[in-house]
């Protein structure tokens, strides 16, 4: 996945949520502004952020995959 489709999906799974970026801060122990900035593929980001965004989500489990799966 490229960081714009990350960050696409990290969006609707908290617009899904009705969060705004600081209660997904809230909830994930990040900062808005870095969440923000994931979200708009603006903000380098590490594998643990995104595994801390994907617990919250509940995408933990396909975040795994994605990671453990090598490129072609």
């Amino acid at each position: 996945m490229t960081p714009k489709q990350i960050g696409a999906l990290l969006r609707k799974a908290r617009e899904k949520r009705g969060w705004t970026w600081n209660r997904t801060a809230t909830e994930s122990g990040l900062k808005a502004d870095q969440i923000k900035g994931i979200e708009q593929a603006s903000k380098a980001y590490t594998n643990d952020s995104l595994l801390v965004l994907a617990k919250v989500f509940g995408y933990e489990q396909h975040f795994i995959q994605v990671i453990d799966t090598p490129n072609p």
